[in-house]
């Protein structure tokens, strides 16, 4: 069941998703299959999704024609601000910073 979970944020994870959702499609207790994630995987449902999102916007970063608001609505996020902040959060760099060392790194 886990694994299911993990394949679909992987497929669905520019898409709103939450372990709600999830739970009742599966018909089995949102508590359970909260518990039962963390306890598997070692990371709570929205750190892991949000991980897997910042994990995607990096491999998008590497296009440049791409703008950071478009790689956002790309990985799941409406909300720039939002996305700039998780962002900053999980990296320790903001957008531009993070994108202006690879940019560096890659001449």
């Amino acid at each position: 069941l886990v694994r299911e979970i993990q394949r679909l944020v992987e497929a669905h994870y520019d898409q709103a998703l939450s372990i709600q959702q999830i739970a009742e499609s599966r018909f089995v207790n949102a508590d359970y299959l909260s518990r039962l994630f963390k306890k598997t995987t070692g990371h709570t449902f929205v750190d892991y999704l949000t991980d897997y999102r910042i994990h995607k916007s990096i491999e998008l970063m590497k296009i440049p024609a791409y703008k950071n608001y478009e790689i956002a609505q790309m990985v799941g996020y409406d909300d720039y601000r939002y996305f700039s902040q998780i962002f900053k959060k999980k990296t320790g760099m903001t957008i531009g910073e993070y994108r202006g060392r690879t940019e560096c790194a890659s001449r």
